[in-house]
């Protein structure tokens, strides 16, 4: 599952999709529950391959453009488009 490291990576994942729904899974790995939930998120990617599965670091210095985040009080954990 390819981590996207900046803004551009993102909309390059939006762009690239085409119809393919695209599931962005927003991680710490310093999280312990983070680090319990990636092994089932791996075992969708594998089970689903029509969809597109991707994760951002929340720790990343990228983290608030990536994810629009200037406002948030709550992190997200799963965000799901369809193209």
């Amino acid at each position: 599952m390819e981590v996207i490291q900046d803004k551009q990576s993102m909309e390059r994942a939006w762009r690239d999709a085409g119809g393919k729904t695209v599931v962005i899974a927003f991680i710490s790995y310093r999280c312990g529950y983070c680090k319990r939930f990636m092994p089932f998120l791996d075992s969708l990617c594998l089970k689903m391959p029509g969809v597109i599965f991707k994760k951002v670091d929340v720790n990343s210095s990228e983290y608030r453009r990536i994810s629009g985040a200037d406002n948030e009080q709550v992190m997200k954990t799963l965000l799901e488009l369809g193209n």
